[in-house]
């Protein structure tokens, strides 16, 4: 993987194997068993080399990014726009998916428990026959259940983007009923939906 990964960046970079060699000190051949996986080049030429290559020395080391072109290029070929895509940062589309889970879920539960149900919790109080502080964490819990409920509409949309499924004007009813179903997942998905949002923004960045 290692000797692909050179090869590649090499010929990005618009280097030769004789270019590439004399700027690192070491002969053609030398360069040639290292591209072809014959040699392993040592720590100290790797940091040379990754000077021209422009990668750090832990990327090219643990990426594999002959793998990586290769899937950047089917998605750019699946794309509307070529601009969808980017070899490093991934789909925008997919990118922008979760984002938008990160901002929406907060921003229901905390519209909802501040505008409708924190205003109201003397009058729940009083209704359900309980103290201030359970109606307060009641109205935590129905802004949760309520935060739920677009939880829901993302796993469906998720669905039916991984899985390639065409939209058609019967799957609203479809949907309709998916919905209620899927209410008592997305209730227990909530959470888990915002750490595996954070993780596909902040750490795989839109790749897949």
């Amino acid at each position: 993987m290692l000797g692909s990964n050179i090869k590649l960046l090499r010929e990005e970079a618009r280097l030769t194997r004789a270019e590439l060699a004399e700027k690192v000190g070491i002969s053609e051949q030398v360069l040639t068993d290292i591209e072809k996986g014959l040699a392993r080049p040592s720590d100290r030429l790797l940091e040379k080399m990754c000077v021209y290559l422009r990668i750090s020395v832990e990327d090219i080391k643990t990426r594999d990014i002959v793998a990586e072109r290769e899937e950047a290029f089917k998605n750019m070929k699946k794309s509307k726009s070529r601009g969808d895509y980017n070899w490093y940062l991934g789909s925008k589309s997919k990118l922008a998916f979760y984002i938008s889970y990160l901002i929406v879920i907060p921003v229901t539960f905390l519209l909802f428990l501040l505008l409708f149900l924190l205003p109201t919790k003397e009058i729940m109080a009083e209704l359900y026959e309980i103290s201030i502080e359970q109606a307060t964490a009641l109205c935590y819990l129905y802004a949760y259940l309520f935060a739920a409920f677009p939880t829901a509409v993302y796993l469906i949309i998720f669905i039916f983007k991984n899985f390639k499924i065409r939209f058609s004007w019967w799957m609203i009813f479809l949907i309709q009923f998916i919905l209620s179903i899927f209410m008592i997942g997305a209730v227990l998905s909530v959470i888990p939906g915002l750490i595996y949002s954070i993780y596909q923004v902040f750490i795989k960045k839109g790749k897949n």
